[in-house]
């Protein structure tokens, strides 16, 4: 059977599959390069994402069939990457230069926005404010972003933060903060999108 896949499109597979890991490398490198704005690692591994996710859908889809399997696999490959990307550099990070903290919850705010533009749902947030048990300086507060907030964390409860003494990270949940957990979804991620892209590559268009 003799490809029809064009010498443009076989050339672009193979610049974007070299392309592909040096998008991957820009999320993880904003983590641990800017660790103290752990949002801002994220919403750049949200936009990685998306560009590597509707590039490889985008590029190697040509008939029904595989269109509902590359998306499928590409779902269950690039979110994984998106959330150990955004989260192992300020994670490991923090559990570096942080020190354990016993502290109280002493309000929890919540906040609705109403759905906007695109948006047909309201965007949650969850604000915790702390104080520590032994008498120390305020340890900041806390957002949670979507609806429900921490399992087991309201006004009165007593929890342990990771704190930096520096200032210089933001505090998360002790529970919350795993670099080992991060780093096995960035690298599950990153394999799994590159065999959905290969997957892709070698199943594309109609063959003759």
């Amino acid at each position: 059977m003799q490809s029809t896949v064009s010498p443009g499109r076989r050339r672009f597979f193979v610049i974007w599959s070299l392309m592909m890991p040096v998008l991957m490398a820009i999320p993880v490198g904003v983590g641990f390069l800017f660790p103290q704005v752990r949002m801002v690692a994220m919403m750049t591994a949200i936009m990685v994402t998306l560009v590597i996710a509707l590039i490889c859908y985008g590029a190697t889809t040509t008939r029904a069939l595989s269109k509902w399997v590359l998306g499928v696999l590409l779902v269950f490959s690039v979110v994984p990457f998106m959330l150990g990307a955004g989260e192992v550099g300020p994670n490991l990070a923090l559990e570096n230069a942080g020190e354990p903290v016993e502290v109280r919850v002493t309000e929890v705010e919540r906040e609705e926005r109403p759905p906007s533009g695109n948006n047909s749902s309201p965007t949650v947030t969850y604000t915790y404010f702390f104080e520590r048990l032994d008498g120390g300086p305020d340890p900041g507060v806390i957002v949670y972003r979507g609806d429900g907030g921490y399992d087991g964390v309201f006004e009165g409860t007593t929890t342990t933060l990771l704190v930096d003494p520096i200032g210089h990270l933001e505090p998360q949940l002790l529970s919350e903060v795993d670099s080992s957990s991060s780093l096995g979804m960035l690298i599950f991620g990153v394999i799994a999108t590159g065999v959905t892209w290969a997957i892709g590559c070698l199943t594309y268009g109609p063959r003759v």
